[in-house]
């Protein structure tokens, strides 16, 4: 009955209205036909540019081939298995060894950053590097050893390597301190590297499916905890909440750095609890047990009083309606409406932000200062900026004396890399959204394109965030953000070929 009503009101029809014109636009027609083949064509892109990837990866297969004959005992790899290799424990560990299960290693990133950073910090800083290497290296072998495809090529892997670089380009000319330079291309390019293991490792439907759930299991104990912290009322740092909002007592942070990272984590992660909740059908018990998930992240979200993620799960859920069951719409409405009844503090702390004392907060010492600064720096180097890792982030704050944080990575990197720069991170983040737009809305097995859309939500959700927080710095945040965005892209590679 609501739904009639609401189909029937003159907002309705006019949103309507409006969306219909959206699909006949020229932008629309644009993000939603990225990598579109003509019928039978290949999944592949047919520009020079991707040939020439194509060659590039050729020949490093054939240098690879040359050296396991030299470093592996019985000669060259033989996809027959024949002889003494084919018959060797040696080639039957190289052929049949799961590399792909040790992404599983990396989906608990939060805990292991949270233990490691206060018992090791050599293993903290270099845990997911080493195994970032682990896993190119034994997928290069175990693929030469198979004498299979080497590499999937996406619709993302041009505008990822384009504005890798970009990034390199401008280290290579605007570093006035080389340390200082590195450091910075680290933040823009080892984290992005993840998404050529989450483009080419996972291998099946099934495979998928166990990612997302371990992936929602390390999500819902993270949440159990920030929960847990609310509950206690945990101490927090003064300058986590603005003096005029002295009654806000507690704000959560689980595991990881602050409640903004905790938000942000939560926002790429809650509506893959959702889809796997409308993905159950008729099996009870998985849909209760991704709804009970599903209401405690969402509840350790509420509790990080974090604003801009509130907002971003927002953007990110009417995204993800819009493009699985409008219906969906009328439900995230009401439950906008309720929270702030239920909880009042939530409602407080929304109207602050519009509130003349918070604009008068945020010009004199905040957001809006911080970014009038960067603009202002920008207008004195406009092309390349100050030069990676010299203003708005963490390597800034660590290494130039007088630097803070901008709070926002966009207008940050801006202010570190120029126009050059800012224009090479929005078509990459574009391009991101553009793919998963056309793989939600081409895919055709029910369960992939469910999944391509949560996926898409919550890396809509993540850019969202990223305007008024340095979220892309965080390592966690980046690795993750950067894997789910590789799995998203080769999701029609598992419709091809499900045992891929």
């Amino acid at each position: 009955m609501f739904y009639t009503i609401w189909q029937e009101s003159i907002f309705g029809r006019a949103l309507r209205g409006a969306a219909d014109g959206i699909r006949e636009s020229a932008v629309y027609r644009w993000l939603t036909g990225f990598g579109l083949r003509p019928e039978g064509g290949s999944l592949e892109d047919d520009s020079h540019l991707y040939r020439l990837l194509g060659r590039l990866l050729a020949a490093l297969r054939s240098a690879v081939e040359p050296l396991l004959r030299t470093v592996v005992p019985g000669g060259a790899p033989d996809p027959a298995g024949a002889g003494i290799w084919g018959g060797s424990r040696v080639y039957r560990w190289v052929r049949y060894f799961a590399v792909e299960d040790l992404i599983y290693i990396m989906l608990p990133f939060a805990f292991w950053d949270f233990f490691l950073r206060r018992y090791s910090d050599l293993l903290w800083k270099t845990w997911d590097k080493g195994l970032f290497v682990l896993i190119v290296a034994a997928w290069i072998v175990r693929q030469v050893g198979r004498g299979g495809k080497v590499y999937r090529r996406t619709a993302l892997d041009l505008p990822v390597i384009v504005f890798i670089a970009v990034m390199l380009f401008l280290f290579f000319v605007d570093s006035p301190v080389t340390g200082i330079g590195f450091e910075g291309l680290r933040v823009y390019v080892e984290y992005i590297l993840w998404y050529f293991v989450g483009a080419n490792l996972v291998r099946s439907r099934a495979h998928l499916h166990n990612i997302i759930w371990v992936l929602l299991l390390v999500a819902f104990l993270v949440s159990l905890y920030g929960n847990y912290q609310y509950y206690i009322k945990v101490p927090i740092p003064p300058q986590w909440v603005d003096h005029a909002e002295a009654a806000l007592r507690t704000r959560v942070f689980s595991v990881v750095q602050s409640p903004n990272v905790l938000g942000s984590f939560l926002v790429l992660t809650i509506p893959a609890a959702l889809a796997e909740a409308l993905a159950a059908g008729r099996r009870w018990w998985k849909r209760s047990l991704a709804l009970v998930i599903l209401l405690s992240m969402t509840a350790a979200l509420v509790f990080t009083y974090t604003r801009a993620a509130w907002f971003a799960l927002a953007a990110g859920l009417v995204l993800f309606a819009i493009l699985y069951n409008r219906r969906l719409l009328a439900a995230l409405a009401a439950a906008g409406l309720a929270l702030p009844v239920v909880m009042p503090s939530v409602l407080s702390r929304l109207l602050y932000l519009f509130s003349p004392a918070y604009m008068a907060s945020s010009a004199r010492a905040g957001r809006l200062e911080r970014w009038s600064h960067a603009f202002q720096q920008l207008s004195l180097h406009p092309l390349v900026g100050d030069g990676l890792g010299w203003y708005g982030g963490a390597v800034a704050a660590n290494e130039v004396p007088g630097s803070f944080y901008v709070d926002s990575f966009y207008v940050k990197t801006a202010a570190e890399t120029g126009i050059i720069g800012l224009l090479a991170l929005l078509w990459l983040l574009v391009s991101v959204v553009r793919c998963g737009l056309t793989n939600t809305l081409r895919l055709t097995d029910p369960y992939l394109k469910l999944v391509s859309g949560a996926l898409l939500a919550g890396l809509f959700g993540v850019l969202v965030h990223n305007s008024v927080e340095n979220i892309f710095e965080v390592p966690m945040m980046a690795t993750y953000f950067w894997f789910l965005a590789g799995v998203m892209a080769g999701l029609p590679y598992l419709e091809r070929d499900p045992d891929s």
